[in-house]
C-alpha cells in the first residue's frame, strides 16, 4: 500500500489542549470527590445536602463524558494517522 505523508500539526494541538482540558478537569473530579468523602464521614447529613452532592457529582461527570469522547476520538485520530506518516517516511511492520 502507497502511504503520503499529512502534516498533523493542527490535529497535535487540537489534542494538547483537550488533554490539558481533562487535566485540570481531573482535579475538579478529585476536589469533588474529597467533598464527597467529607460528606460521608459526616455521622449526620441532611437529605438537602445528600441530594446538593448528588447533583454536583452528576454535572461533573457528565461533563468528564463530554471531553473524554472527543479526546478518545481525536487521539484515535491522531495515532492513525501518526502511523501512516511513519510508514510514509518509510517504516515497516
Amino acid at each position: 500500500m502507497d502511504y503520503q505523508f499529512r502534516d498533523i500539526t493542527g490535529l497535535t494541538k487540537i489534542l494538547k489542549v483537550l488533554l490539558i482540558v481533562q487535566a485540570a478537569w481531573s482535579l475538579v473530579q478529585g476536589f469533588s470527590g474529597w467533598l464527597q468523602f467529607e460528606l460521608l464521614e459526616q455521622v449526620h447529613f441532611s437529605v438537602l445536602e445528600a441530594r446538593a452532592n448528588d447533583v454536583r457529582e452528576r454535572v461533573i461527570s457528565i461533563i468528564f463524558l463530554t471531553l473524554y469522547l472527543p479526546t478518545a476520538i481525536v487521539f484515535g485520530r491522531w495515532i492513525f494517522r501518526a502511523n501512516q506518516n511513519a510508514r510514509a517516511l518509510g517504516a515497516r511492520a
